[in-house]
């Protein structure tokens, strides 16, 4: 299916925006970037719109999603643009909600994979940010001063409290 097809191109970009990133090509990286981020909308509209959604799909697109942003954050770690704590805090909290969701597996549940909002405002600040760190270093612009610091230790705050939230319906759903 044509939404499956888009969301495993988005999970093939993940790598390939290390690999950007970490040699500098900030154009490039900005635009696969946001080619990724229109995917992600095109997939879920195409997916809803001719009724073709699938389980397939419904558990990759957050796994491409997961692994572009992680990668993205990562590689902008590594070139000292991001700070290191900003990454291990958005790393942490994806990998203990993948965790969280195969401990249940492991156990025997089925757990519903329903986004929180504060999941949703935590990933749109990290997309947010991505997007404009990459487009600072694509247009040669220095990313500093209060947006960025605001903007940084916003998706910090976001994040945490997103992984506690989801640590919350994760001890709801072992304690059933």
């Amino acid at each position: 299916m044509i939404p499956n097809i888009i969301t495993f191109s988005r999970l093939f970009l993940a790598p390939m925006m290390v690999v950007l990133i970490l040699s500098h090509h900030w154009v490039a990286a900005a635009f696969f970037f946001l080619a990724a981020a229109v995917s992600d909308v095109l997939d879920g509209l195409i997916a809803r719109r001719f009724e073709m959604r699938s389980t397939l799909g419904a558990c990759i697109d957050p796994i491409a999603d997961k692994a572009l942003l992680v990668c993205v954050y990562v590689a902008l770690s590594m070139v000292g643009i991001l700070p290191l704590w900003l990454m291990v805090i958005v790393v942490t909290r994806d990998i203990l909600i993948t965790l969280g969701i195969v401990t249940l597996w492991f156990a025997g549940r089925t757990p519903t994979i329903k986004p929180l909002i504060i999941g949703k405002a935590s990933t749109m600040a990290q997309i947010s940010l991505a997007v404009l760190t990459l487009a600072a270093c694509a247009m040669d612009v220095k990313f500093s001063g209060w947006i960025p610091t605001f903007l940084i230790y916003g998706v910090a705050f976001l994040t945490v409290f997103s992984g506690i939230a989801y640590s919350r319906v994760w001890l709801r759903h072992i304690k059933t």
